[in-house]
């Protein structure tokens, strides 16, 4: 589980649908449907489906347990253009 804000890079693994790398464009929103469900609004970077297309923006629907976010993997922060890795 990550924690993740406005700004960090994520990718996300869903079957049939490929790894999809993400940036996130605003901080958790609590879904109107469930309670421990969450938005995340982020535009797309890579994908290796063809779900999704680089540059959509998106809601990515995950869970928050224990103050964190789950189902998705933070990869570093978005700067200057570019991904600054988590070493």
């Amino acid at each position: 589980m990550a924690e993740i804000k406005c700004g960090d890079v994520f990718k996300r693994y869903e079957r049939y649908l490929g790894t999809t790398t993400f940036v996130c464009m605003e901080s958790l929103k609590q879904s109107k449907g469930y309670k421990n469900e969450y938005l995340l609004y982020s535009t797309v970077l890579s994908t290796t489906g063809d779900f999704y297309e680089e540059m959509d923006e998106v809601y990515v629907t995950t869970i928050r347990k224990y103050g964190k976010v789950g189902h998705v993997e933070k990869i570093g922060v978005w700067g200057d253009g570019k991904i600054k890795y988590i070493k």
